[in-house]
């Protein structure tokens, strides 16, 4: 589960469980708290959000002082009370997880889990990589793909850590004309992936994105991309947003560059499918 939820709704408080993850038997995520209590002070809504420790009851003590000046209840909400509970919800969540089912019991993949456009299959949730020399056209290509997705009527998402909005526009424009889809959604990234996540995930959200480009590897990666435990993480990012996507990778530095992405072997084993682009 990435995303719990508290609803007071007699008080108009809703606690919001985030990013959770554990850390030396400690659970940690972030807390946002809604609030709209007559006189509470909070920006867009929101009394408070941050990094918490969920596991440590001096933390939720502390905690919910803050929470009673931000709202100015004058002493008459125990919010360590609501907020204890939230915790304790939490954590039996938590422990909970997800239910133990018969293999068998589970459906099969649909018809739909792919989507087949050009030649290409790209599974609808689970990664893929699309990887090439520089100069090869593989920005190009995945944004003919994109842009041909969104005219068949889905959310297209395109996350750049390599070039710009304005080449992107110039580069859509070329392809498709004045036709250009609407709902081809564009955002400049500066921080790996691993960091970027939150802003990702909300943004896909709002705008419902079906399928999502991320350029490049190279660049969204929070370390060196032959690292083991770089890809891992990227990859986990991936699982925790959901969905189907393509990355776009650079090739290795061995004779038989045409067979794997560069960096380590987890870009090509991570990706339910991989494929190559060569200059012409």
């Amino acid at each position: 589960m990435d995303r719990y939820t508290f609803d007071v709704p007699s008080l108009g408080v809703t606690f919001e469980a985030d990013r959770l993850r554990r850390d030396r038997d400690e659970l940690l995520g972030e807390l946002t708290v809604r609030c709209s209590l007559p006189g509470a002070r909070t920006v867009n809504g929101i009394l408070t959000t941050g990094d918490f420790n969920f596991s440590s009851v001096h933390v939720r003590q502390q905690r919910a002082k803050f929470l009673a000046q931000r709202a100015n209840t004058n002493g008459q909400l125990d919010w360590f009370g609501y907020l204890e509970d939230f915790c304790q919800r939490v954590f039996e969540a938590e422990r909970t997880g997800d239910p133990f089912v018969r293999l068998r019991d589970l459906p099969r993949p649909g018809p739909g889990d792919d989507i087949r456009i050009h030649g290409l299959v790209l599974p609808r949730r689970h990664p893929s990589v699309l990887f090439g020399d520089g100069g090869s056209a593989k920005s190009y290509t995945a944004l003919f793909l994109a842009g041909h997705l969104a005219q068949h009527g889905l959310n297209i998402g395109l996350f750049d850590w390599e070039l710009c909005g304005e080449d992107h526009r110039d580069r859509y424009e070329r392809l498709f004309g004045s036709a250009m889809p609407e709902n081809l959604w564009y955002v400049r990234c500066e921080r790996p992936l691993t960091s970027e996540i939150d802003r990702v995930r909300s943004g896909g959200r709002e705008h419902q994105i079906n399928y999502a480009f991320y350029d490049s590897v190279a660049f969204s990666c929070d370390g060196p991309p032959d690292a083991a435990e770089v890809a891992s993480r990227y990859f986990r990012s991936l699982r925790e947003l959901g969905g189907g996507s393509l990355h776009i990778a650079h090739v290795n530095r061995s004779e038989n560059n045409d067979q794997k992405p560069f960096g380590s072997t987890f870009w090509h084993n991570g990706a339910r499918s991989t494929w190559f682009v060569q200059a012409v």
